[in-house]
């Protein structure tokens, strides 16, 4: 029931690294119009800081330079967001987050501190994730090494744990006051500690990560601080191989093929990424145009070439909706193509998926060969 091992892709980490520089980059720009408070009352932030860490920024010799300063955090913030010196930014973004005012990692604001465990999320991650700015990322992308995961996920609940004994703390980020352990602060802390402790349990753990997405959305309606770094920190509680109550169980035996067309660059990327985070090794790759798509598919299909398909038994899928049922059998945050499958009908995601097909080749051009990895998938590439 212990999880004892979690599966963390490229893709996903991608996401997290852009919700993370897109709410640094808020973060900073929203402390621009407060330069002149830095400089002017000196002394006055400086006491907010805790643990003797100061605030730098009062230190600096005028506003004029303190928004300098704001501004290149920000432009840093954007490159972390697109995958850009990554490590680099990571760094001074970090030093940045700790030295300024409502950055320290055990101010009474609830969670700014809690945007550390991204930092090293991003320090520690190694190179190749997906949406790279400057470089391609490879066929097959890394997955996070544990130890960095239980690194991260500890320094978590320490933060929660510290927030939840500290003497001065905030309630639901209400104004700062000496609570002293109030029950207040005691639920608050302690229930999310709780929830955070469910998510290393394999078999609770998609129900302790959905609860903690709502009891971190019911705090940020009270207050909103740092919404985007909460939103990359829950991404990341969540493992890629998590199994959600409506997919199906994992099991030796392939529950599905997928037909792609040969010649398509993105449907060929499509199935490398199926491959890829199929950790379950559940589906099965075959083109339209192979022996395999020849026999099990009828012909009005196999002349279309403008749809993905999915076959499971007898049933056949095409279209968007061959994406999402595909989508949805895959672990982790893609288990939640089965909202778009529900809420939008399938006219409309049919109509926008011919359009973009009927482009496909004009947009990403054509392969004679399919370039899918010889290494992994290769067990499940067929004729």
């Amino acid at each position: 029931m212990l999880a004892t091992r979690f599966f963390y892709s490229a893709y996903q980490f991608a996401i997290v690294r852009f919700f993370t520089g897109i709410g640094l980059f808020f973060y900073f720009i929203t402390r621009k119009p407060y330069a002149p408070d830095f400089n002017t009352y000196d002394g006055l932030i400086l006491k907010l800081s805790y643990l003797g860490i100061p605030n730098l920024l009062t230190y600096l010799p005028s506003t004029s330079a303190t928004k300098i300063v704001l501004l290149g955090f920000s432009f840093l913030s954007i490159l972390l967001a697109f995958g850009a010196i990554r490590r680099i930014a990571a760094i001074i973004l970090s030093c940045g987050y700790i030295f300024s005012i409502g950055g320290i990692p055990l101010s009474p604001e609830p969670f700014s501190g809690y945007a550390m465990s991204l930092f090293l999320i991003l320090l520690l991650a190694p190179g190749g994730e997906a949406l790279k700015l400057f470089r391609p990322a490879p066929p097959f992308s890394w997955k996070l090494p544990q130890w960095q995961y239980w690194l991260v996920y500890i320094s978590i609940l320490f933060g929660y744990l510290v927030t939840l004994y500290q003497t001065k703390a905030c309630t639901l980020g209400f104004t700062p006051r000496e609570l002293n352990f109030s029950f207040e602060t005691f639920i608050t802390f302690g229930g999310l500690t709780l929830l955070h402790l469910g998510i290393i349990f394999q078999r609770i753990r998609p129900y302790a990560w959905v609860l903690l997405v709502f009891a971190t959305l019911l705090i940020l309606s009270i207050s909103a601080s740092n919404a985007l770094l909460l939103i990359a920190l829950l991404i990341f509680l969540l493992p890629s191989n998590t199994r959600f109550p409506w997919q199906a169980t994992p099991s030796e035996e392939v529950i599905g093929t997928v037909f792609i067309d040969g010649e398509c660059v993105i449907c060929d990327e499509f199935a490398t990424t199926v491959l890829e985070e199929d950790v379950w090794k559940n589906f099965q790759i075959a083109t339209i145009q192979g022996k395999t798509g020849q026999a099990e598919l009828p012909e009005e299909l196999r002349k279309e070439l403008n749809t993905v398909a999915l076959k499971v038994g007898d049933q056949i899928y095409t279209h968007s909706t061959a994406v999402l049922e595909i989508l949805k059998r895959l672990p982790g945050l893609w288990a939640f193509a089965l909202l778009d499958q529900c809420l939008i009908p399938r006219f409309i995601r049919d109509n926008f998926y011919r359009s973009f097909a009927k482009y496909r080749y004009k947009i990403f051009g054509k392969k004679e060969v399919c370039s899918l990895p010889p290494a992994e998938g290769k067990d499940r590439l067929l004729d």
